[in-house]
């Protein structure tokens, strides 16, 4: 169980899952973010765990959510990173935002990104 924060910056919105100390975001959200590509995302994810700078086991952890995919709706698992793959991917990211948007360990939050008031439990 956890929460859910909703990060707002220029009418976008952004649900990143919150679970104890950490957020957990998949790699669309961190292309959101980043403001970068999927591809991008990806080939930085599998970087750092070929450089063994951080564990698939200390980071990742897959979580089944529902889509809407077209008129019916499919469970389907997505991979959620947590803070630590968050931040070692923005140290990467060749983007506007980059590292300056990375959330911070004690309290999460964007730079550049305001947190709304709306805190949604997640079962």
């Amino acid at each position: 169980m956890g929460d859910l924060l909703i990060y707002e910056q220029e009418g976008k919105e952004v649900e990143v899952r919150l679970n104890g100390d950490t957020v957990w975001l998949t790699q669309r959200q961190m292309a959101e973010i980043l403001e970068t590509t999927l591809f991008n995302i990806n080939k930085h994810i599998k970087r750092i765990y070929a450089d063994g700078e951080l564990t698939e086991q200390a980071t990742l952890e897959d979580s089944s959510i529902v889509q809407k995919e077209g008129t019916r709706r499919i469970l389907r698992t997505v991979k959620h990173y947590n803070l630590d793959m968050v931040i070692s991917v923005a140290y990467r990211v060749n983007s506007k935002r980059g590292a300056s948007s990375v959330f911070r360990h004690q309290r999460p939050s964007l730079r550049g990104w305001q947190q709304t008031q709306r805190r949604l439990s997640v079962c």
